[in-house]
C-alpha cells in the first residue's frame, strides 16, 4: 500500500470518528433540549394545578436515579437538614417508614405535587382526597411502572382493567375463612459482569424451576379434588376455560400470578413480624399488657384446646390485636398506593375546592403518612416524646381501644366456658384505654 493510500485511509478514519463524536454531541444536546422542555410544561402543569408543588432534578422511579442514588444519597444526609428535609425525602422511596408524616409536614399541606424533569407525582395523605381515587375506575394502575413486577409473567398487581379483573376473580375463592383456617430479565443478567447480578440471574433461575415444578404438582392436586389453594386455582384456569368468558390462562400467567401470591404473603407477613417484635423490645410495658392478655385468654387451658373458632375473635379483640393493628398502623403492608391519572386531566374536590390534576400524573398514596397524621392520630405525649418523631413514640396500642373495646375478665371461667360466657366477661373497656394511655406516657 502506497504512502498516499495509508494517508487517505488515515483521513477517513479520523473524519469518522469526527462525525461519531458530533453526532453523540447532537444527541445528547438534543436530549437535553427535550427533557428541559418537559421539565418546563411539568412546572406549568403543576402551577395550573392550584396545589403546592416541589421541584426535583430526578424521578424517582427513573432508571438514573436508580443507578447513582445509592452513591448520592450519603453524600446528601450530611448536608444541614435544614437544607434538605423540605426534598430529600421524596427522593427516598425506601424511608417512607421512617419519615412517616415529617414530609407533608414540612410543606404544611397532606397533597402536593413533586415536579421532575420526567413526570409529576401526586403525593397524598388526606383520607377524604383518597376515597376519591378509588371510587369507579377514573385513576387506574400505573401498568408501565408496575411492570416490573411481572417477572415470570403477567401478575394480578402488574396489570390492570380486564386483565386484572380476571386474576382476581379466578383467584377470589381462596380468600374465605374455610382455607385461611387451612393454614431484570435473564438476557441481562446472563452477560452482566458483576456478582450479584450472577447471583440473582440465579435465584430467578432456581424459582422458575420451583414455580414450574409447583405447576405440575397442583395439575395432580386438582385432579385429585384436594382443597382449594391459590396454585391450584390458576393451574385449573390454565386447562378449564371460565364459564362465562371461555378463557383460559396461559403459562406464563398461571406463574406470574402464583409468583407474586407468594411473594406478597411470604414478604408482608415476615416484614410485619419482624416489625412488631422490633416495636415489642423497644416498650417493655406493652410487653407486659400484651402478656397479661394472653394469659388471661388462652392460659386457663392446654394448647391442645385453642380453637380459631373461640379464642381468635378474642385474642383480636385484646391487647393482642391492639399490637397487631398498632404495628401495621406504622408499618403499613405498602408504604405507598401508587394509582395514575389517564389521558384527560381529572378534578379532584381537596377541602373546599376543586383542583384538576394534569393528564398522565403519578398519584403516590402514602399510608405511612395517613396513618400518622396528626389530625387523626394523637401525637406522643409524656416521656414518649423523648424518643423524637419516630415509628417507636408513635407506638402506642391502647390507642386501638375505643369506648366499644371491652375488656376481658375471664379468669377463674371454667375451661368449657362458652363464647358467650367469655365475652361477657370484659368490662371497663374505658377505664382500661385510659388507664394504658396514662402509663404509655409515663413508660
Amino acid at each position: 500500500m502506497s504512502i498516499q493510500s495509508r494517508g487517505s485511509t488515515a483521513n477517513c478514519g479520523q473524519v469518522s470518528s469526527g462525525l461519531l463524536i458530533v453526532t453523540l454531541i447532537l444527541a445528547v444536546a438534543l436530549l437535553l433540549y427535550f427533557r428541559v422542555q418537559q421539565f418546563w410544561r411539568n412546572i406549568e402543569e403543576a402551577k395550573s394545578s392550584g396545589l403546592k408543588y416541589v421541584v426535583l432534578p430526578f424521578f424517582i422511579f427513573s432508571t438514573p436515579w436508580a443507578i447513582i442514588h445509592a452513591v448520592f444519597l450519603p453524600l446528601l444526609d450530611r448536608l444541614p437538614e435544614r437544607w434538605t428535609e423540605s426534598w430529600l425525602p421524596l427522593l427516598t422511596f425506601t424511608r417512607g417508614w421512617h419519615y412517616g408524616y415529617e414530609p407533608f409536614r414540612k410543606i404544611g399541606t397532606d397533597t402536593f405535587i413533586v415536579v421532575s424533569p420526567t413526570q409529576n407525582v401526586l403525593y397524598i395523605c388526606d383520607p377524604n382526597v383518597i376515597t376519591q381515587l378509588f371510587r369507579g375506575n377514573t385513576f387506574g394502575k400505573p401498568t408501565g411502572l408496575l411492570k416490573m413486577l411481572n417477572i415470570f409473567g403477567p401478575t394480578l398487581t402488574g396489570t390492570d382493567g380486564d386483565e386484572a379483573r380476571q386474576y382476581r376473580k379466578i383467584t377470589a375463592p381462596f380468600f374465605n375463612e374455610q382455607t385461611l383456617r387451612q393454614g431484570t430479565k435473564s438476557v441481562v443478567l446472563d452477560h452482566w459482569p458483576l456478582q450479584v447480578h450472577k447471583r440473582a440471574r440465579l435465584a430467578y433461575s432456581k424459582l422458575n424451576i420451583y414455580l414450574e415444578e409447583l405447576s405440575d404438582h397442583q395439575k395432580s392436586v386438582v385432579k385429585a379434588g384436594d382443597p382449594v389453594k391459590i396454585s391450584s386455582l390458576l393451574v385449573r384456569a390454565g386447562e378449564v376455560p371460565d364459564i362465562q368468558t371461555g378463557a383460559f390462562l396461559s403459562k406464563s400467567e398461571a406463574l406470574g400470578n402464583m409468583f407474586i401470591f407468594m411473594f406478597a404473603g411470604h414478604e408482608a407477613n415476615a416484614n410485619t413480624l419482624v416489625f412488631l417484635i422490633f416495636l415489642l423490645a423497644c416498650r417493655p410495658g406493652v410487653q407486659k399488657s400484651l402478656q397479661e392478655d394472653i394469659s388471661s385468654i388462652l392460659g386457663h387451658e392446654p394448647a391442645s384446646q385453642w380453637s380459631l373458632a373461640t379464642d381468635f375473635p378474642l385474642l383480636m379483640e385484646s391487647y393482642v390485636g391492639a399490637v397487631i393493628n398498632e404495628t401495621l398502623r406504622l408499618f403499613t403492608v405498602l408504604p405507598f398506593i401508587p394509582k395514575v391519572v389517564g389521558k384527560i386531566p381529572q378534578p379532584i374536590a381537596i377541602g373546599d375546592r376543586t383542583c384538576v390534576l394534569p393528564a398522565n400524573t403519578l398519584v403516590l398514596i402514602n399510608t405511612s403518612a395517613t396513618h400518622r397524621n396528626p389530625k387523626y392520630w394523637a401525637e406522643p405525649r409524656g416521656e414518649r416524646r423523648d424518643y423524637g418523631r419516630t415509628t417507636i413514640a408513635d407506638f402506642n396500642p391502647a390507642r386501638i381501644f375505643s369506648e366499644y373495646t371491652v375488656e376481658l375478665a375471664i379468669e377463674g371461667l371454667p375451661s368449657n366456658a362458652s363464647v358467650e360466657e367469655k365475652i361477657s366477661g370484659w368490662q371497663n373497656a374505658r377505664r382500661r384505654a385510659e388507664h394504658a394511655l396514662s402509663s404509655e406516657d409515663r413508660e
